[in-house]
């Protein structure tokens, strides 16, 4: 039933924004990689893993807001039982209760230095009713 739910939700996020990988020097392949978002929504979560092949997003495990993703039995549900996600606590960039932005630290982006791998996404922003 969960792989079944997981497949309709993820064919309806590819369905609805068109999301697909588009492999520029490299191949869809089980190994380790990290693939991230700008993060503008954190609609970017279902649109990543609804782009990759299917034999990729069964390995695929989304690090996701526990803030967010774990809000409702709901969200919670998508995250980890449809997305395979790991949640976790956060606090850099996001906002406070007082709507304050908390310390950004540039993480993903020295990683991505680190083992020399090209990046870009387009902010689900762009898609209407994202």
């Amino acid at each position: 039933m969960k792989s079944a739910l997981r497949l309709g939700l993820l064919s309806v996020v590819r369905l609805f924004v068109g999301a697909h990988a588009d492999w520029q020097g490299c191949v869809p392949q089980l190994r380790q990689r990290i693939y991230f978002a700008d993060h503008t929504s954190h609609f970017d979560t279902l649109v990543i893993v609804a782009a990759l092949p299917a034999e990729l997003r069964a390995e695929t495990h989304p690090v996701a807001a526990l803030d967010y993703w774990g809000a409702s039995a709901l969200r919670r549900f998508i995250a980890v039982e449809c997305l395979n996600a790991v949640l976790i606590d956060r606090s850099e960039g996001t906002r406070g209760a007082d709507g304050t932005v908390g310390r950004f630290r540039s993480g993903l982006y020295n990683l991505r230095n680190a083992f020399h791998r090209p990046s870009w996404s387009r902010s689900t922003s762009t898609i209407p009713g994202a």
